[in-house]
């Protein structure tokens, strides 16, 4: 982690409980990425997609922020922080969005960004435990989430989106 060492090393404290609920909703929000992506891809152009997505992103972090209070960064940690959050986010998403736009299907994507955050890992074997282990804990969490409420989803993509013109 690139923070300036004048930066505390401790976090403020929190309630025991924050971290992991953070965790239990990290999945179905990374999880429906793909699927409002999908929808919303049929109805806007990509740049809109990825601007709703950051701005949503933003919001939210504001949020966990606001609650966690850790240490914030200094310096040149903010340009590490600003060239990482492009290519994560603007780099990879743009791709994604471009292919869903394109008619990829949405679990596809997720599947092949699921399988390429695998390959840091040092030998194939781990590779395929862990992009495999990945996608059905994904599928697990998924599936209730898209069965109940992808419907609920659509109708709200199609009703920011509608030209009233």
């Amino acid at each position: 982690m690139l923070l300036d060492r004048r930066a505390s090393s401790q976090a403020a404290p929190t309630a025991h409980w924050v971290i992991p609920l953070l965790s239990v909703l990290f999945v179905p929000l990374w999880s429906s990425g793909f699927i409002v992506g999908k929808i919303a891809t049929g109805h806007m152009p990509v740049p809109t997609v990825l601007l709703w997505r950051l701005l949503i992103g933003l919001a939210v972090m504001v949020v966990v922020v606001a609650v966690v209070r850790p240490p914030r960064p200094r310096g040149r940690a903010w340009m590490h922080l600003a060239v990482t959050a492009l290519l994560l986010q603007v780099g990879q998403f743009s791709f994604v969005y471009s292919g869903l736009s394109h008619g990829v299907p949405a679990g596809l994507t997720s599947l092949i960004a699921a399988g390429i955050a695998s390959f840091p890992l040092p030998t194939l074997e781990e590779v395929i435990i862990h992009w495999l282990g990945s996608w059905l804990v994904a599928w697990a969490v998924m599936l209730p989430v898209v069965l109940l409420a992808a419907p609920t989803i659509r109708r709200l993509a199609i009703s920011l989106t509608r030209d009233d013109g």
